[in-house]
């Protein structure tokens, strides 16, 4: 699961494992009935491309950002 929560009603649910984002959240699944030896935390997955340092320049100058502006990045989801 990719939520940094346990989402209500997981705890009802019957898996073989529960993989979690984060180790930081093994207690708060635990507390929800979940036994720790089906919690595992591993991360979220993410591709080799989008790991590592790119160059910011070449990133701004091909989204034709100015290389001068501040750039605010917002998110979310549900």
């Amino acid at each position: 699961m990719t939520d940094y929560t346990c989402s209500p009603f997981w705890e009802e649910t019957k898996p073989s494992m529960f993989v979690i984002p984060s180790g930081l959240l093994t207690d708060e699944f635990a507390k929800k009935g979940i036994p720790r030896d089906k919690i595992i935390p591993l991360g979220i997955p993410v591709a080799n491309k989008f790991k590592g340092k790119k160059d910011r320049p070449y990133a701004r100058d091909s989204l034709s950002i100015p290389r001068d502006k501040a750039v605010f990045l917002c998110m979310g989801g549900s």
